[in-house]
């Protein structure tokens, strides 16, 4: 006990604080049962993928919704494909992938930190944007700007290397890894993925170091790389009929307002601005509490995180279709720049805590860790979404049901999003309105009569909804 006790005293546990209390936050949703709905869809056709059913050009949804799924380029889904593969199919899978995209994101935001030579303070812009409430709500669910956000992160680390780096050869390979980390982002979640496309212009108008040359050396290889990208999508016939598809249906209608119309477009900026304003608000207390003042000053590095985050938040104004998870593009920049112009309270900060506190902040985080996975084991498989789907289909589970087409009553059953993601994630069972199929699924309470040659496959326990099996 002794040398362990001396362990944790001569360790500092605080860069870690990010990742542990980012694993506190997530605990309650790891395990239990429940997950937004895009986050159940992406999960369900990762799994067809990784089963076989479906291909990387042709993502599998349902029989009747989505048999080939063109709402998003298939990269994103594919990765989370990789994970059934290896860990097989459990609802653990989504969830845990959800949190290793973030805390990789985390991660690459104190390499990017470091790179402009400041090691000091590194765990605090993770742990700034762990503050903001949308980061709270994405991190277990599963939603594309997680591992979208890790290729933006790793193509800004490659173009801040590029633009700094001496050597020519180096600074080659840097800006060609960026370019095919962009067109790796576009593969996961299409035009999204270019903004990192005017980070070499930013570092040469914040960091005066760099020269002018370098700048159109960087962009060159950044552009070849790019365009082989698209001509090789473009040869292939496989992905030219998947994006001829893709951007008629999510970019064209999308931004002529023909589909989905959320936050429409200056109002994306208010909530982009209130999560921005937590954050600020937490900097801004430890700059008073460790200097008196809250007076912060101006970089090259914190001007560039500024533009990045301005970049990836005002294009976000032109689509009538905007997601409240989309402010997470933007959000890890807003952290970057808050940091870096609070810089010196947040090592004043540090150095405290390094001096005076290291063993208790150490207790601290032990304690949040172990507490996460208490709570991880108190919560697993209980229900905190989708509680009457829960009901019905969970809590006694459907046996020897599975890879079917069932009719449901009412007829508007088969576009409920959550019972349609559900069941073809646990069962593979796919909904339609048209009748006369082997299974029929029944709403209570909405006047459905059910026919005479369906008979009830489990007993009445007071579900939402009933399942009958009907002979033809």
């Amino acid at each position: 006990m002794g040398l362990w006790a001396l362990g944790l005293k001569r360790t500092n546990l605080i860069v870690a604080a990010p990742f542990i209390l980012g694993f506190l936050i997530a605990s309650p949703k790891l395990t239990s049962f429940g997950m937004f709905i895009d986050g159940v869809l992406y999960a369900t056709i990762a799994r067809n993928m990784a089963e076989g059913l479906g291909g990387f050009w042709s993502p599998h949804y349902t029989s009747v919704i989505y048999p080939t799924f063109f709402e998003h380029p298939p990269l994103g889904v594919w990765l989370l494909s990789i994970f059934f593969r290896v860990f097989g199919d459990s609802r653990y899978v989504e969830s845990f992938y959800s949190l290793f995209t973030w805390f990789s994101v985390f991660f690459l935001m104190s390499k990017i930190w470091q790179r402009f030579h400041w090691y000091g303070g590194r765990w605090f812009p993770a742990l700034l944007l762990l503050s903001a409430p949308i980061t709270c709500w994405i991190i277990t669910y599963n939603e594309l700007e997680g591992p979208l956000q890790i290729t933006a992160m790793l193509s800004i680390l490659f173009i801040i290397e590029s633009m700094l780096v001496e050597s020519t050869f180096a600074r080659a390979l840097y800006a060609a890894a960026s370019g095919a980390m962009i067109v790796v982002g576009f593969l996961i979640k299409g035009p999204f993925g270019f903004y990192p496309i005017v980070a070499p212009l930013f570092i040469y108008f914040t960091c005066r170091n760099t020269p002018l040359f370098r700048l159109f050396q960087v962009y060159f290889w950044q552009v070849v790389v790019c365009l082989v990208a698209v001509f090789a999508l473009y040869s292939y016939p496989d992905s030219n009929y998947f994006f001829r598809q893709y951007f008629h249906i999510q970019i064209e209608l999308s931004l002529t307002g023909k589909r989905e119309v959320n936050n429409p477009h200056f109002m994306i900026l208010l909530k982009i601005m209130g999560d921005a304003l937590v954050m600020f608000l937490v900097v801004a207390l430890i700059s008073f509490t460790t200097t008196r003042k809250i007076k912060g000053e101006k970089s090259g590095p914190f001007l560039f995180f500024l533009l990045m985050a301005l970049a990836t938040s005002l294009p976000l104004v032109i689509s009538p279709k905007n997601m409240s998870w989309y402010l997470m593009l933007s959000m890890p920049f807003y952290a970057l720049a808050l940091a870096s112009y609070y810089r010196t309270p947040l090592l004043l900060l540090e150095e405290r805590i390094q001096k005076k506190w290291r063993k208790q902040t150490n207790g601290i985080l032990l304690l949040c860790f172990l507490t996460g996975v208490g709570v991880c084991i108190a919560n697993d498989s209980k229900p905190r979404r989708s509680k009457d789907y829960y009901k019905s289909f969970v809590e006694e589970p459907l046996v020897g049901i599975e890879s079917e087409m069932a009719t449901v009553c009412p007829g508007a059953l088969y576009k409920n999003w959550s019972l349609v993601a559900n069941l073809m994630r646990d069962y593979k069972i796919s909904l339609t309105d048209k009748p006369g199929m082997k299974f029929l699924i029944v709403e209570e309470g909405r006047g459905c009569d059910v026919p005479v040659n369906c008979s009830i496959v489990r007993e009445p326990a007071n579900r939402k909804f009933d399942i009958f099996e009907c002979e033809n």
